[in-house]
């Protein structure tokens, strides 16, 4: 009896270990470069991870690279890599700084999407930031120097939009829950795009968004919507009075990433990780630290979830944390203090089991864990 009672001890220290693993992806582990821009999961179970010097797939275990090949029309079209974004119908866009390209699985290749310029059909390779799959499946891609471009099925090639009054050198694009599409450029700075194509822009603090850059824009399920400027800081649409108000400041936000529709991250260039708590109206600061890793004060340019709702995160410069879930405190919090009642529970369930069963489901959890 004794020795299952250990036995059963040693099976819930295990788990709590099992559920307490982290991550550190770096250059050491096999990823092309750790200046990183971009993370995303794929549906197939993938991170893709886009660096300044190739792109990265990673499998749970193995790391792939890709790069340009001048031989290959099937290669990156750039090694430099903006994004990576999955749309509703599985397939998987590349933003690098010489075009747009749809990674093909079944062939391992990219294809090139042509991109047509609104005055003489003539295809371009701009630097693409990033696309948007909007509400009605419609396809937007975000360049940093033509403006935007509507993606076509039929023809499988994208056609620029009139940015006239929006911009043309564009950061992010986003789409509230009103169907107001949000543009953030370095010439226009904040605009909104309502669906019956009425033009709005924003100003702050006396100020026109257009006198100095939009570094970010995002939108949430709630109906929030949050930018941020290069250098007067973080803002919140106020949207009784249609302004915006500031709720942050003092670091550079590189990206707002908006996770699940509904918690909203600010990655900023040596500020760290943030949270920001629409309700109070201010940001949440993020005290893991992880090594030389500190999510108060690091480079962080993105964070994802991925199908378990792990927080991902990309250190610029560093490489990618998937730190120890909060379950394992939780988990180990909870036996603790109901350590008497739980393993009294337990032994009256397992007590009575011979030990070599007992050994056994003991080695089906660590395989499970592994």
């Amino acid at each position: 009896m004794s020795r299952n009672l250990f036995l059963i001890i040693f099976m819930f220290c295990t788990c709590v270990c099992g559920y307490g693993q982290d991550i550190m992806l770096t250059a050491d582990d096999g990823l092309s470069n750790t200046l990183i821009n971009c993370i995303t999961h794929t549906s197939d179970n993938t991170i893709w991870i886009a660096t300044e010097n190739g792109l990265n797939s990673y499998d749970g275990s193995t790391i792939k690279k890709y790069f340009y090949d001048e031989n290959n029309p099937y290669s990156l079209a750039d090694n430099y890599i903006n994004s990576v974004s999955e749309t509703s119908d599985g397939k998987i866009w590349v933003s690098t700084h010489s075009g747009l390209q749809v990674y093909d699985p079944e062939f391992n290749r990219f294809n090139t999407i042509d991109l047509h310029l609104q005055k003489n059909n003539r295809v371009v390779r701009p630097s693409v930031q990033h696309i948007l799959e909007r509400k009605d499946g419609r396809i937007y891609i975000c360049t940093s120097s033509h403006g935007i471009f509507e993606y076509i099925a039929d023809s499988a090639a994208a056609y620029q939009l009139n940015c006239s009054q929006v911009g043309y050198i564009l950061i992010h694009i986003d789409e509230d829950t009103q169907g107001n599409l949000w543009v953030a450029s370095g010439d226009y700075g904040l605009t909104k795009v309502s669906p019956d194509n009425r033009y709005t822009a924003y100003k702050f603090e006396g100020r026109a968004y257009g006198d100095l850059s939009v570094s970010a824009v995002a939108c949430d399920n709630a109906g929030n919507v949050y930018a941020a400027n290069s250098q007067l800081g973080l803002y919140m649409l106020d949207a009784k009075h249609n302004r915006f108000e500031k709720i942050d400041s003092g670091y550079f936000t590189y990206n707002i990433r908006v996770l699940d529709g509904r918690v909203a991250y600010v990655c900023t260039e040596g500020g760290g990780l943030k949270r920001i708590d629409p309700i109070a109206k201010k940001t949440v600061s993020h005290s893991i630290s992880y090594g030389c890793l500190n999510l108060e004060a690091g480079k962080v340019h993105d964070v994802m979830h991925d199908n378990k709702g792990n927080l991902w995160i990309a250190f610029y410069q560093k490489g990618i944390l998937l730190p120890p879930t909060l379950l394992a405190y939780k988990l180990l919090r909870n036996i603790l203090l109901y350590a008497q009642p739980l393993l009294l529970l337990c032994y009256n369930c397992l007590g009575q089991m011979p030990t070599h069963l007992l050994l056994l489901l003991i080695c089906e959890t660590l395989g499970l864990i592994a």
